[in-house]
């Protein structure tokens, strides 16, 4: 019997050629729009709009998942300069993809469809992808200089975005990174919004500021009648190790919905003070298997994070 022969990895001159045709793209052909040089990325470019709407929009949709799910893939050359595509789809599917991108120089493109994209979507979408160059500014691992830019764009298009749109729940959970006098009655409003998405995006923009000051917000949610409401009220408490929720946390390990069960065990994880030890020993005597396994590992990981501290103190 012959050994089987591996079959060549597809050059980027020919996975071009596949893109203009029809035939299926398949993970060959999408590799070989990885890490792309500056020569190949021109390629790109000069040959984007002889490719149809809909393919342009299925290879960004593809290599979008891809990267996703395999970390090894850089498609970020191709996102970059779909975001300028004139179509909808691809612009927005492109900011998905560059959704945890940090290089600096996304921020005057990203600035840029904040301001002038057509689509509130798009736009939303940029706010977001923009929100993660705030926290970085927070955390001081980005230049003050582009900090400040990003939060002024962020909150002149809030000033200007319709009340209770994507746009604005988008841009309100970006500025929740920052805690100051401007930001927080923005969020206070938006959580006691009849409007559900207002409520969601202000408890995940209280999640974003890991600012206990907002514990009395995220606690009241936590009784309300929206199983999502509850839930994003969850992740806020644990985010801002809210310790005063702990009763509430613990009563929601027995939630009807299990997502809010399985958050409410994370939260407490994250609070680690003794009572949600304690809350977390009662849920792994659950009968609720699910619950009953998460509370193991929480109380297993905490005990983890004990050893390591302490040989810490050792040393």
């Amino acid at each position: 019997m012959k050994p089987k022969t591996r079959s060549k990895p597809i050059t980027f001159r020919d996975a071009l050629a596949l893109l203009r045709g029809t035939d299926p793209l398949t993970i060959a052909t999408l590799a070989a729009f990885n890490d792309l040089d500056e020569f190949s990325s021109g390629q790109l470019r000069a040959t984007w709009h002889d490719v149809s709407a809909e393919r342009r929009q299925m290879l960004v949709n593809k290599l979008r998942d891809l990267m996703q799910n395999e970390f090894e893939y850089d498609f970020s050359a191709v996102f970059y300069h779909a975001i300028t595509d004139r179509e909808e789809l691809v612009r927005l599917s492109a900011l998905e993809g560059l959704y945890e991108d940090d290089n600096p120089r996304l921020v005057d493109p990203l600035t840029k469809i904040l301001r002038n994209d057509p689509s509130d979507f798009v736009r939303a979408a940029a706010a977001t992808v923009l929100g993660n160059f705030l926290e970085l500014g927070e955390l001081e691992k980005f230049q003050k200089r582009r900090r400040d830019q990003v939060y002024d764009a962020l909150m002149d298009a809030l000033s200007e975005a319709p009340a209770e749109s994507v746009l604005y729940c988008r841009l309100l959970e970006s500025i929740g990174y920052v805690t100051n006098e401007d930001t927080m009655p923005l969020i206070r409003a938006a959580a006691v919004s009849d409007n559900e998405e207002m409520c969601i995006a202000a408890l995940v923009a209280i999640a974003h500021s890991a600012e206990g000051a907002y514990q009395d917000i995220a606690r009241a949610a936590l009784h309300s009648d929206s199983n999502e409401i509850r839930l994003a009220a969850v992740h806020a408490c644990g985010n801002i190790e809210a310790a005063e929720a702990v009763p509430e946390l613990a009563k929601l390990t027995s939630d009807p919905d299990p997502d809010v069960r399985l958050a409410a065990i994370e939260a407490l994880v994250e609070i680690a003070n003794d009572d949600a030890r304690a809350a977390l020993r009662l849920a792994a005597d659950s009968k609720d298997e699910e619950i009953a396994a998460a509370a193991e590992e929480g109380l297993d990981e905490l005990s983890w994070l004990d050893g390591h501290m302490n040989l810490k103190e050792d040393f």
